[in-house]
């Protein structure tokens, strides 16, 4: 086991660049871009909801962060979606803009994410697995420039819009899907499963698992990505 645990901290090691250096460090995929095709539909602005008092301190924070780390920049599109926070159980406030009418106009993407159930025929018969998580995945896509005016959201503190992909648009996770299965084209359904922004290596014996892990981590680096250390 020792010598097992040697080998798979070498080869994080050798792939250390793929991961995180901290929870803020976001990368940049060198593959695709997030297109939001509206078919020249009118554009849409929401007037500003009042944030409630228990949540500012949050939302005056989630905009410094996402300013800071590059995700969003300040905006003077014609558009306006409103943002929305969720409390969850963790006690930590939850982020999402209200894109539902930016959704509706939204030309819909065909591109499929597998089903669960075809992903555990798949696993029925490895014997060893290693899961992989992004850091913040959508965020580390770009958005199309010419689209990045509809992802524009309204707040007390202004108007800012998505440079990154944000989630709540209707076409990000097949965006995200297609980007995944792009980057690890030939490994998937064969040694990886893909789900959004979960990866999971599996191999029939150790010696193999190694390549495999090797080959993903190498892929991803290459590609721009960064990992979940905690992972």
């Amino acid at each position: 086991m020792k010598e097992v645990l040697k080998i798979f901290q070498k080869n994080i090691e050798r792939n250390k660049d793929a991961f995180a250096a901290s929870k803020t460090h976001l990368g940049t995929c060198s593959y695709i871009k997030h297109s939001i095709d509206t078919a020249g539909a009118a554009p849409v602005c929401q007037p500003l909801r009042r944030t409630p008092t228990r949540f500012e301190t949050e939302e005056e924070k989630n905009l410094k962060d996402q300013l800071e780390q590059g995700v969003i920049r300040p905006s003077t599109s014609l558009l306006a979606s409103n943002v929305v926070l969720v409390r969850k159980k963790d006690q930590t406030v939850r982020w999402c803009c209200d894109f539902r009418r930016l959704n509706e106009l939204t030309v819909k993407c065909a591109y499929p994410v597998p089903r669960i159930d075809m992903y555990i025929d798949c696993l029925s018969s490895a014997s060893i697995f290693s899961c992989i998580d992004l850091q913040s995945g959508y965020w580390q896509l770009k958005v199309e420039e010419k689209d990045i005016p509809k992802t524009a959201f309204i707040t007390k503190y202004g108007l800012f819009e998505y440079t990154k992909m944000p989630f709540g648009l209707c076409n990000a996770p097949a965006t995200f899907q297609c980007c995944m299965e792009l980057i690890l084209r030939g490994l998937q359904w064969q040694t990886v499963l893909i789900y959004l922004d979960h990866v999971i290596i599996y191999s029939f014996n150790i010696d193999e698992h190694f390549k495999h892990l090797n080959e993903v981590l190498t892929r991803l680096k290459n590609a721009g990505l960064k990992l979940k250390s905690s992972k």
